[in-house]
């Protein structure tokens, strides 16, 4: 296959399925949050300085497989500073929000914290960050220190902040605040961030979730719709995760038509339903034209991907594998949504011919289907069956 790999984005969703609002985190760990002013950063406090996250230069922010996990590595002595973001679902849309020292001496952590407004208590396990969210913690922070901007609230904490001088309420005018927390060697601190505190239940941050259990939980979801077996790893990898991210954006309110047709194309029925029913009629007569250059990048990419694997013409004919796959490598689609069903079929190799596999279901009351990139002379009416095909003009190259 020869699509371009979706982009990774800068600033990457996070949260539940069906959620109508998700945080986003940047590559170097920050967390924003749809709707809101308030943003955070981390700030660790090594046995030799403090280490901003947005101007160290090895810091390292990776996905966790396909589920929408995050994890930003900071370098500090003798090891890292790790954080990691995801949702666990549930009551309150909690955002998952640890940091783990893996280094052998003890370290402080500062939740900075931009955009609150004044008047809010920071003594407490729950932290209004604004109206919208709210911080969750097993105890408070153990110092809180506020100033206009981020460089006078580093040299703050330089000067050191005594419990004499902690502020417990978010002064006015202050333009950034660091909740202040130890963690000892090889342990780690961890927060929920609830985007609907009204709906909220009680949290047991020590038996939260973990980043694998969320994986679990996706990989599960992506059961559901068409589904696709690539012989190259990174291409399903990159494959899955778009599905995710499709998924995840499909609650929203700002999910436009680029979204409802990957939905559609996909087979996420109850997704793209929802999606359509949001739409006004532009955005339903875009939807309907297939504008392939707009829109989030992870729809886009789907959208390229199916074409690539299967494609339906203007008389109706259904076209296996458009582009030519590369020789060698076996394919594998399952129930593709076609007008004349749901499509699946599967490329193995004996040498240099390839032999196809199709079955369509239910079976229609027409069908021609053609695979011109595997054998020009093959097309089939017939709605299931196996051909050993002839030489083709195939991918010789690789993806």
């Amino acid at each position: 296959m020869s699509e371009a790999e979706p982009p990774e984005e800068a600033h990457a969703p996070v949260g539940a399925l069906g959620a109508s609002r998700l945080a986003r985190v940047d590559k170097r760990g920050g967390i924003t949050f749809d709707g809101s002013p308030v943003a955070l950063e981390w700030w660790i406090g090594a046995e030799d300085r403090w280490h901003v996250a947005h101007q160290e230069t090895a810091v390292r922010r990776r996905r966790l497989d396909t589920a929408p996990a995050y994890e930003t590595a900071m370098r500090i002595p003798s090891g890292d500073a790790i954080h990691r973001v995801y949702a666990i679902g549930g009551a309150g849309d909690p955002i998952i929000l640890e940091v783990e020292n893996a280094s052998p001496a003890p370290v402080a952590l500062a939740l900075v914290v931009r955009g609150m407004p004044g008047g809010i208590e920071l003594d407490k396990t729950r932290v209004d960050l604004d109206r919208t969210l709210q911080l969750r913690a097993t105890k408070p922070a153990s110092h809180a220190v506020a100033a206009s901007d981020g460089g006078a609230l580093l040299a703050a904490i330089y000067r050191g902040v005594g419990a004499d001088t902690a502020p417990t309420m978010v002064p006015s005018g202050a333009g950034v605040v660091a909740l202040l927390t130890p963690i000892t060697h090889r342990t780690r601190a961890r927060f929920a961030i609830l985007l609907d505190p009204r709906r909220a239940s009680e949290i047991d941050l020590a038996a939260a979730p973990d980043a694998q259990d969320v994986e679990r939980g996706w990989a599960a979801m992506r059961q559901r719709g068409m589904q696709v077996v690539f012989a190259d790893a990174g291409r399903q990898l990159e494959t899955d995760r778009a599905r995710v991210d499709v998924l995840l954006e499909a609650g929203l309110a700002t999910a436009g038509p680029d979204l409802f047709a990957a939905l559609e194309d996909w087979g996420l029925d109850a997704e793209a339903v929802e999606v359509w029913r949001r739409l006004g009629w532009r955005g339903r007569r875009r939807a309907g034209r297939r504008d392939a250059d707009v829109g989030l990048a992870a729809a886009r990419f789907l959208r390229a991907t199916r074409d690539a694997l299967i494609a339906e013409r203007n008389d109706g004919v259904i076209v296996l594998a458009p582009e030519p796959p590369v020789a060698g490598q076996p394919l594998e689609v399952h129930g593709a949504p076609t007008r004349c069903g749901f499509v699946s079929f599967a490329v193995r190799w004996h040498g240099e011919r390839p032999a196809l596999l199709w079955d369509v279901q239910p079976e229609p009351d027409s069908l021609r289907m053609v695979a011109p990139a595997l054998d020009p002379a093959w097309s089939t009416g017939e709605p299931s069956g196996e051909a050993l095909l002839g030489s083709a003009a195939v991918n010789r190259a690789g993806a």
